[in-house]
């Protein structure tokens, strides 16, 4: 069931959440962007982004954790350590 509302989001913001290496986050203006690793190290290293930019951890495991931990600060999450 999560792997079809992930297919469900995916259809309706035309993105794909599966691709681990595309990392989904919130801007400056909290619109939700996208980048593929190599752009999201840019934008931290450029300072567009940072440790409390929000980030979307979709690799959480159940629905507690998508409740509490799918959207988290980047310093609190596996995204810090590909920056």
């Amino acid at each position: 069931k999560s792997v079809g509302f992930v297919r469900n989001l995916q259809t309706n913001y035309q993105i794909d959440l599966l691709d681990r290496m595309t990392f989904a986050f919130r801007n400056e203006k909290n619109e939700i962007q996208y980048a593929v690793r190599d752009e999201f190290s840019q934008l931290y290293q450029a300072k567009i982004i940072g440790n409390d930019t929000l980030v979307f951890n979709n690799l959480v495991a159940n629905l507690g954790d998508f409740r509490t931990k799918w959207e988290t600060r980047l310093a609190d999450s596996w995204h810090k350590r590909m920056v």
